[in-house]
């Protein structure tokens, strides 16, 4: 039975949504890993076992390289301890953070990849309702993890060997994580039009939720397409397209899918933009068009 002793806990990565995030490694095997630690008293406080479990079942079963790995978890009387894949380029919100905004070939690479974990999510009747910057990590290659010697100590690639400008960023691969808010969705692949194939649940946050979340109508696959629509202009033009400081002028904008797009942002990106932010989810693209758009290819071309 694996428990606690069977990891060399490192250093404080981050806080999730009910526990902390440790830097560890496998004493056996020798792999590092982020350790998500978990307390059972605030699950119980915060009634969200079902959720958790939901969390457990799916990513445990979900393998693609654009998705960060679920390893296995383990308890204790008190903790339950996810054993996930630990992305050393952190999470890509602090980029956006350094950089402000970033350059249209980097953020077809960016959307290129987290399109593909979507199109697998999507496929097998998964929905993640939660995309954003902060769910999105940045992994470097396994091979350039060995070559700089990533060590449990502070000096690791997130304190030290992060990209200096934002070209940079395509030296990483960017993976889906986070799968708290995930639900499987009989009918997603096909966006059923049935009620039955439809949720209703407020889930993720307000800047990326689409009309029929906002509005309290269900909703299906889009749900993920128009998130990830948003985190696109995020990322190109530095902040969310319906950002308002009210949350209901934000609501009322997001509704009415009223936005505009900055000066100087390519016609190849607001084509694919808009082909996510489509009010009416039935109209919206899928995962499976998107995938051909030239806008996600364009990270190859030069």
């Amino acid at each position: 039975m694996t428990t606690i002793d069977d990891y060399q806990i490192g250093r404080y990565l981050g806080r999730g949504k009910y526990g902390l995030v440790y830097l560890a490694r496998e004493n056996k095997s020798g792999l590092v890993v982020a350790l998500k630690v978990l307390y059972k008293q605030f699950i119980l406080k915060e009634r969200c076992e079902g959720q958790l479990r939901r969390e457990l079942e799916i990513h445990t079963n979900l393998r693609h390289p654009n998705i960060t790995r679920l390893y296995t978890w383990f308890q204790d009387a008190t903790r339950i301890f996810l054993v996930l894949e630990y992305c050393s380029g952190g999470e890509l919100y602090s980029y956006l953070t350094q950089f402000t905004r970033l350059p249209v070939r980097v953020v077809s690479k960016i959307t290129h990849d987290v399109l593909a974990a979507l199109q697998f999510a999507h496929k097998k009747s998964i929905l993640h309702r939660d995309i954003k910057l902060e769910n999105v990590l940045c992994s470097y290659s396994p091979e350039l993890i060995e070559s700089l010697k990533l060590k449990l100590s502070t000096n690791s690639l997130t304190d030290s060997q992060g990209p200096e400008t934002p070209e940079n960023l395509l030296q990483f691969a960017f993976k889906l994580s986070d799968f708290g808010w995930s639900v499987h969705h009989p009918g997603v692949a096909q966006k059923s039009v049935f009620n039955q194939s439809r949720r209703k649940t407020q889930c993720g946050t307000l800047d990326y939720l689409p009309p029929q979340l906002v509005l309290g109508q269900p909703y299906h696959s889009g749900c993920d397409i128009w998130s990830l629509g948003v985190m696109c202009y995020e990322l190109l033009a530095g902040q969310p397209p319906f950002y308002h400081e009210t949350l209901e002028t934000t609501k009322a904008n997001i509704a009415a899918v009223k936005f505009s797009y900055p000066e100087g942002m390519p016609d190849v990106a607001k084509d694919f933009i808009k082909k996510c932010l489509v009010k009416d989810q039935d109209k919206r693209a899928t995962a499976d068009e998107l995938t051909k758009h030239q806008f996600v290819k364009l990270w190859e071309s030069q």
